[in-house]
């Protein structure tokens, strides 16, 4: 691809439902060689199971506005997601990472600033409550001027029902954001539950054209894949 600008959304749950060495190194390896190759790489990492078990806990807390509750439940989340972003560049070579996990979104846009120059690799996790990672992740995108976003999760690819609920489900290879959209509404949009993708960041990535391919990322090397151009998962566009 020309634009060799690249945003990885990696789902948190492709890290905590393998939490060993060998298998956050497969992902690592994966980044450090597109970096190798000269892509210009920001990976944004969710706070899979762990996060929830936060969340799920402290939501059992009686609080007097529900907003409160959204809020803290996000934050105790976010700080859950640059954990996991330290890991993964604690994991890759120092002179390939950016220095510092970026927490806000000032942050972020000085760190790319900063990758326009050395192209190194930017860990990142949430920013703030109401946003997922994918949302960070389209931030990133916008501000990089990167033509692409893989979302790396625990399934294949967009259906057009859930698949866990309906064995007669299909598996949608091409989509429109407009069909995107319709099929993931329903979903929750809650702390520890944007489902499949953050409803929110659509309208961004529809509005600058950036494409998006959800994919299964439980084998690293199927994000490799998808940059190469190799077809896998769902693209949007």
């Amino acid at each position: 691809m020309d634009n060799k600008k690249i945003v990885i959304s990696l789902g948190g749950s492709l890290l905590s439902d393998d939490f060993t060495y060998q298998h956050i190194a497969e992902y690592v390896t994966v980044f450090e060689k597109l970096y190798d190759e000269g892509y210009s790489l920001t990976v944004t990492v969710g706070g899979g199971r762990s996060a929830r078990k936060y969340i799920d806990i402290l939501s059992q807390k009686q609080m007097k506005e529900k907003k409160e509750k959204h809020i803290k439940c996000d934050m105790i989340a976010v700080s859950v997601t640059h954990s996991n972003a330290l890991l993964l560049k604690y994991m890759t070579d120092d002179k390939k990472t950016y220095p510092k996990i970026p927490k806000s979104n000032f942050a972020i846009k000085t760190a790319i600033k900063t990758q326009q120059k050395t192209n190194n690799i930017i860990y990142c996790g949430g920013t703030k409550p109401f946003q997922s990672t994918d949302g960070v992740a389209s931030f990133c995108a916008l501000n990089s001027g990167a033509e692409l976003i893989i979302n790396a999760t625990n399934i294949d690819g967009v259906y057009d029902k859930n698949p866990k609920e309906d064995s007669n489900a299909k598996k949608i290879d091409k989509l429109s954001y407009e069909e995107f959209r319709k099929i993931i509404a329903p979903n929750p949009q809650s702390p520890g539950k944007y489902a499949l993708f953050d409803l929110k960041a659509i309208p961004l990535l529809e509005n600058q054209k950036i494409k998006l391919v959800i994919l299964d990322g439980r084998d690293p090397q199927n994000i490799l894949k998808a940059v190469k151009g190799n077809k896998s998962g769902s693209l949007i566009s």
